[in-house]
């Protein structure tokens, strides 16, 4: 008979053994799945069996969290892989796989040498390791040791032939030493070597493109997608055809790319959206949405069905918020997001509901949405980003520069916070940081209108003007009915004062859009540098007045004689072009002006508050103009509090800014807030001598006297620049204020001399 001691003893004996058969068959089950390419199956049995292996098997363990951790990375979850592989070198500092993962993901991440004590374990280990030989060559080819290198890679591939991210290595050691034709052999060999592999042709593909040979690039394109017809690779070749302006076929490719992933087919519709087709876009994304209501409704909804219809829903809401602003597609996007509002996490219901308030024009209420949006989801650079949109709206530019820097970092190629923040450098002078963020887009979305023309404006600021030009022309071809890359030609062979062709490109971006601001001011730079005289605007406005009649030169007659300060003339061309376009709201702006400067003021505000009128989604309008009137009538608290109201609703035009700022500076009160103000209304209207002396008296009065003449000089260089491309004394009391002001700032960093001379400039003004 048995003791009841050891009857206990056996029970727990047998209990220990059952858990441990428990785990070890978990674990069996978990690795055959992975063997079968089930790595989110696999996943989630290797994790709960983990917590059952006792924790004194140090070497089990280790090896369990390497095989999660290769599941986490297949599943694209990295930082979550990098932890797995770290936790089993806790238990096992001498693991193989571990210390060898980790490795190869340093160097993956482009600091090869921070894995060199990694490396170093496997060598000692397994010296003809060929995947730890690859490592060992990179961490050499990092401290610029290219022979070393090249024997390292030579061995690996040795070893085994069949590593063709190998080759790629040896072969771009051979292009950094302009050796194409070694990089080209290589290559080649690896291809005929690999058959099923796309990563040698895709290599080709871009040493030939390097090389400028765009047929031999394609043809390698091509033959990666027949090697490996994956998503990635098809979604290369498509990119190239995008570069190459080819996208009709890139569409095609991209449709096949979508067939391979039928949960959530967005491929397709990201880049009409990215290159301007935007009604295309939203079509694909609620076909798709479609597709997934019937599954669903028929009992069989994909895996991952409420991740996809969420996807699907965010997308179709931004497409419908890209197209004009018009209540019809404002109620669309609220109904796609109520109408799928239970597949949405608080976060992205939150974003959305705050893109959506910034298109109806509300950024205040916006800036809540999106703050609630990132306590819900502080991960989102979803989030931090539209929080920024909100917080720029608003004038507060360091805000929202925070933001996009914080939604970057979550996720660097989060493209429309990369593109923020280019848009930020770019007028700050920053055109390096600029470049690396426009550049990246372009590199990632070769089609992407908005990217192309950040970059083109870059390459333009730098002086780089062929590539800017070659750039510009790529978008015009991604999208030709697009106004944007047509102002951006125009803007580029104005710079380099081709204005024959400056002028050809505006006048096509007129007909594209005869309402776009940029088009018509390009125009009128192009005809300022004429020299125009009196007879020559009167005979413009004629021809503008023949039928058929042109609203847009009509404009551009006016505005040219209010350069010249006819005003008379000027309100009698504007008045004619309001009439012949009664939704052309620049031209009865300019006409508001013209009224302004012959002090009719009662004519000037009815004509403002009509072009408001006319321009849907802008709630600024009568805060403007009610502050406008209080200012008249010496009103400054009514002046204030309505100019404020007007900033908080988005007011586009820079005037309530600028005229708020101007309050502030000169009662010496809220100067921080003037200086947003005075920046969010420079950034509106950069060409405006007037607001640029206000930025300059806001510096005066923080006593930033240095920052104050930088940007009062610029001033008086723009206010001169008009002048003589003029050949009238227009600007002559905005160019006099300048030089007071510019005297003032002089004098607050102890500069007397040139204080004085900036007096005797302002005098003879």
């Amino acid at each position: 008979m048995v003791a009841p001691r050891s009857v206990i003893a056996l029970f727990a004996l047998s209990l220990c053994l059952a858990g441990c058969s428990s785990y070890k068959r978990d674990l069996a089950n978990a690795a055959r799945l992975e063997q079968q390419g089930k790595y989110a199956d696999a996943l989630a049995i290797y994790d709960r069996a983990i917590g059952r292996i006792p924790q004194d098997h140090t070497a089990e363990l280790a090896d369990a969290y390497v095989h999660l951790g290769n599941c986490l990375y297949q599943t694209e979850r990295v930082n979550d892989a990098f932890n797995a592989f770290q936790k089993a070198l806790e238990f096992d500092p001498q693991n193989v796989d571990a210390n060898l993962h980790i490795a190869e993901l340093m160097v993956a991440a482009g600091i090869a040498q921070h894995a060199l004590p990694y490396v170093q374990v496997v060598m000692l280990k397994q010296p003809n390791n060929p995947a730890a030989l690859a490592i060992m060559g990179s961490v050499r080819a990092s401290l610029g040791e290219h022979d070393q290198a090249m024997k390292l890679y030579r061995r690996a591939l040795a070893l085994d032939p069949s590593r063709v991210n190998v080759s790629v290595a040896i072969a771009e050691l051979y292009n950094r030493q302009d050796k194409v034709p070694e990089s080209r052999a290589v290559l080649s060999e690896a291809a005929a070597r690999n058959p099923r592999s796309a990563v040698p042709w895709l290599a080709l593909g871009r040493l030939e493109e390097q090389e400028g040979d765009a047929l031999a690039a394609e043809k390698d394109y091509r033959a990666a997608a027949a090697a490996d017809g994956t998503q990635a690779t098809n979604l290369r070749l498509a990119q190239f055809l995008q570069r190459t302006a080819q996208v009709e076929e890139a569409e095609k490719v991209l449709a096949k790319v979508d067939k391979m992933a039928p949960g959530s087919p967005t491929s397709l519709g990201d880049f009409q959206l990215s290159s301007g087709r935007v009604l295309s876009a939203l079509q694909q994304y609620l076909a798709a949405l479609r597709t997934q209501q019937t599954a669903a409704g028929a009992g069989r909804p994909q895996p991952n069905h409420s991740d996809d219809v969420a996807a699907l829903t965010a997308r179709a809401v931004e497409a419908q918020l890209t197209r004009p602003h018009e209540p019809q597609t404002l109620a669309a996007a609220r109904r796609l997001l109520n109408e799928h509002r239970a597949q949405l996490d608080s976060g992205t219901l939150a974003t959305l509901e705050a893109e959506i308030a910034l298109s109806e024009g509300g950024p205040v209420l916006a800036e809540a949405q999106a703050r609630r949006a990132v306590e819900n989801a502080p991960d989102s650079a979803a989030a931090h980003y539209v929080l920024g949109l909100a917080l720029q709206r608003q004038a507060k530019t360091a805000d929202a520069r925070a933001e996009w820097n914080a939604a970057y970092a979550l996720d660097n190629s989060h493209v429309p916070a990369r593109l923020a923040l280019a848009e930020l450098e770019l007028k700050d002078g920053e055109s390096i940081a600029a470049e690396e963020h426009s550049s990246a887009v372009v590199r990632e979305e070769p089609a992407n209108l908005r990217g192309l023309e950040v970059y083109g404006r870059v390459l333009m600021e730098q002086g780089r003007f062929d590539s800017a030009h070659a750039i510009a022309e790529r978008a015009a071809s991604v999208d030709r009915r697009s106004v944007g890359p047509r102002i951006l030609l125009g803007d580029i062979a104005l710079r380099q004062n081709q204005l024959s062709t400056a002028l050809l490109e505006y006048e096509k971006a007129v007909l594209l859009d005869p309402h776009a601001p940029e088009a018509l001011q390009g125009l009128v730079q192009v005809y300022r540098r004429g020299k125009f005289n009196k007879e020559m605007i009167h005979r413009m406005e004629k021809i503008a007045e023949a039928p058929p009649a042109s609203a847009a030169l009509m404009e551009i007659a006016g505005r040219l004689y209010a350069d010249h300060s006819w005003n008379e003339d000027a309100v009698r061309a504007l008045r004619r072009a309001a009439q012949l376009d009664s939704q052309r709201s620049s031209a009865t702006l300019a006409l508001s002006e013209a009224y302004n400067n012959e002090k009719q003021y009662e004519s000037a505000y009815e004509t403002a508050s009509h072009a408001f009128a006319s321009d849907p989604g802008q709630p600024s309008t009568l805060s403007l103009i009610a502050a406008l009137r209080a200012e008249q009538d010496h009103d400054q608290d009514t002046a204030v509090r309505n100019y404020e109201a007007a900033v908080r609703s988005g007011d586009p035009h820079g005037v309530a800014a600028n005229n708020l700022a101007w309050i502030y500076a000169t009662n010496g009160k809220k100067l921080d807030r003037a200086l947003q103000l005075a920046e969010l209304a420079r950034e509106r209207d950069p060409q405006n001598a007037a607001i640029v002396d206000t930025l300059g008296v806001v510096h005066i009065k923080r006593r930033n006297f240095t920052d104050a003449v930088a940007v009062l000089l610029e001033g008086i260089r723009i206010a001169e620049q008009q002048r003589r491309d003029s050949g009238t004394p227009g600007a002559r009391s905005t160019q006099r204020d300048l030089y007071r002001h510019l005297a003032d700032a002089y004098s607050g960093i102890g500069e007397n001399r040139s204080a004085a001379a900036a007096r005797a400039k302002a005098a003879a003004l």
